[in-house]
């Protein structure tokens, strides 16, 4: 297994996506001019900077605005899920829950309120968004408590929904969610940069869109919504909740906003695939927004692989996507997405020498796991009978996790400070 190139491949579409970075390009201090991205802002008109920061990557993405910004910051919250490094005597630090939001998710949106209700008209409040943000910072409707609302996220997750589709319905449950926390920014100045974790790249499901107006959405859609089992399992206050149509008040009608995505899937792919050339292989970028349930996925991306293997036309080739699958939780397993995705992908190419591949989550973490994803090749399958480990079972199972460990090929890397989706990296050798 040539794991050495598929780290190297990952680690460069990793940097590509580093928060830090990507706040050092998007946001600079000229002169009596403030620019962020195409925005630009006169010192002399904004009295006071509020920069409220949430998501995976909140932590490096405040502390590089607040490099630039320096003394012209009123106060930075910082929202995460984990503990900082070194803490910055200036950042007031929640420490939340994800992936399942608790009293902890609702402590850190009673903060933000907290934090936008002292801007004024002649302030700019900065909003760093990043994938996680919507556990993070849980604020449930009236008409339902937090445990309920816990419960709904677990099932789902556990659903199989399209991302899309579990982004609608949290927001339809939040108190702040699809555009509902601006209020509280009203009247201030509104600057969203966000790192996109969501497929194409739209910034009003990244974190579940607290800060971006939400648009109502199609009948095709909201029927999906009805069709599925999670919709029949709601009560009946419930399901009126999530088919209501919801309307702007004018306090966030007229708020100034810019909006900007300073980082996503794509942007690190395209680095990775560079690297990859530069190392002798032809490139194949399948995908940016790959979606779908992991288990059949890793069986056609093993198909694909084998078709390529056998053709053999065009030498070394990397194969290379990115998106976000969806596993239905049938077992009582441990395991995630990639993980998953992998291991169908091992019981496809079984003994197609030549054929290895990676499959991780870019954040570091797979289904809640310390793993971020796992490693395989032609010979995964062959070790697996080796050590009476049937790939069949676990996959029935959902118990991806404990199988890869058995075979020592899970893919640790810690937290990644980035979330942009996950990656796939197939190398297909002589």
């Amino acid at each position: 297994m040539n794991k050495k190139v598929l780290n190297k491949i990952y680690d460069v579409a990793i940097k590509a996506a580093d928060p830090k970075k990507c706040i050092f390009e998007s946001i600079k201090l000229e002169g009596e001019n403030l620019f962020i991205k195409q925005k630009v802002y006169k010192i002399s008109d904004v009295k006071d900077i509020y920069v409220i920061s949430f998501g995976k990557s909140s932590i490096p993405m405040a502390e590089a605005t607040e490099k630039i910004l320096k003394s012209m910051t009123k106060e930075v919250l910082v929202i995460s899920n984990e503990e900082p490094k070194r803490k910055l005597k200036k950042f007031k630090y929640v420490v939340s829950s994800h992936p399942i939001p608790n009293f902890k998710s609702l402590h850190a949106a009673k903060k933000a309120i907290k934090t936008l209700k002292k801007a004024g008209e002649k302030d700019l409040v900065i909003f760093l968004i990043s994938g996680g943000g919507s556990s993070l910072m849980a604020m449930p409707i009236s008409q339902i408590k937090l445990n309920e609302k816990k419960a709904i996220f677990k099932k789902l997750i556990k659903s199989g929904l399209d991302i899309k589709y579990i982004n609608y319905v949290r927001k339809k449950i939040s108190a702040i969610k699809g555009g509902k926390l601006l209020k509280y920014a009203a009247p201030a100045s509104v600057c969203n940069l966000i790192i996109s974790d969501v497929i194409n790249g739209k910034p009003s499901d990244v974190a579940s869109g607290p800060t971006i107006v939400n648009k109502q959405q199609s009948k095709t859609f909201i029927n999906n919504i009805k069709n599925s089992d999670m919709f029949h399992e709601m009560s009946s206050d419930l399901k009126k909740v999530i088919t209501k149509k919801e309307h702007s008040s004018k306090k966030v009608s007229n708020l100034n906003i810019d909006t900007f995505i300073i980082s996503d899937n794509k942007k690190s792919l395209i680095e990775a695939e560079k690297y990859a050339q530069a190392e002798g292989f032809k490139t194949i970028l399948y995908s940016t927004s790959i979606q779908g349930e992991a288990k059949k996925l890793g069986e056609f991306f093993g198909k694909l692989a084998i078709k390529f293997k056998t053709k053999n036309s065009i030498g070394r080739t990397c194969i290379i996507f990115g998106g976000e699958t969806t596993v239905n939780v049938l077992g009582k397993g441990k395991g995630g997405r990639n993980m998953e995705m992998a291991l169908s992908f091992s019981r496809e190419i079984k003994n197609k020498i030549g054929i290895s591949a990676l499959f991780a989550g870019s954040d570091g973490i797979d289904g809640g796991t310390e793993s971020a994803g796992a490693y395989c090749d032609y010979k995964t399958y062959r070790k697996a009978n080796e050590k009476g480990l049937n790939i069949e079972n676990f996959l029935k199972n959902n118990d991806s996790f404990n199988f890869f460990k058995k075979l020592k090929n899970l893919k640790i890397t810690g937290n990644t400070g980035c979330n942009i989706n996950d990656i796939g990296i197939i190398l297909i050798e002589n």
